[in-house]
């Protein structure tokens, strides 16, 4: 079979296939696994490490608290997204934005990978800021950053000239 040529669709297919970045059909939250297709999740259903893994669940009795808290986390995420998008006054495609909350997941999970989450595990806002905001909000904190400095800096100047006048004095 002849290799995809570089550029095509049919390569860019593959390329995504090959690094897991394919659109999202079928996950396991318990295994923290995403399959390509429904064979795949049916697969994954029927290993001995997720069953092992369901039955480890149901004998500690954590499954009920573990689905209620998967329920309660995307109830909350789903609403502070939706409220950080702006979109509370607008009205707007529920399975679209159901799909963008999914990208948004993902992509905080890969960049979890890579060290890069927040204390609660994700950060929502960080794919829905756009880049002009980022550069604004790195400029202002930059800014703060200057202002607090030079006050330090003014208040180190005036102990010292504190310090000189009341040695002149003695």
């Amino acid at each position: 079979m002849a290799r995809a040529k570089i550029g095509t669709s049919k390569y860019e297919a593959k390329t995504l296939k090959a690094s897991g970045s394919q659109k999202l059909k079928y996950y396991c939250q318990i295994c923290s696994k995403q399959c390509r297709d429904s064979n795949g999740f049916k697969n994954l259903l029927q290993s001995k490490s997720h069953l092992g893994r369901i039955s480890n669940l149901q004998s500690s009795g954590e499954s009920n608290s573990i689905v209620s808290s998967y329920s309660h986390k995307f109830q909350t995420d789903f609403l502070n997204l939706l409220l950080l998008v702006n979109h509370g006054t607008k009205s707007i495609n529920a399975n679209r934005f159901y799909q963008e909350y999914i990208r948004q997941l993902t992509q905080t999970d890969e960049s979890g990978e890579n060290g890069e989450m927040d204390s609660e595990g994700f950060n929502l806002e960080t794919g829905l800021i756009d880049s002009q905001e980022i550069q604004r909000l790195k400029n202002k904190e930059d800014e703060e950053y200057l202002r607090a400095n030079n006050e330090i800096n003014d208040r180190l100047i005036q102990k010292q000239i504190k310090r000189e006048q009341e040695l002149e004095i003695k």
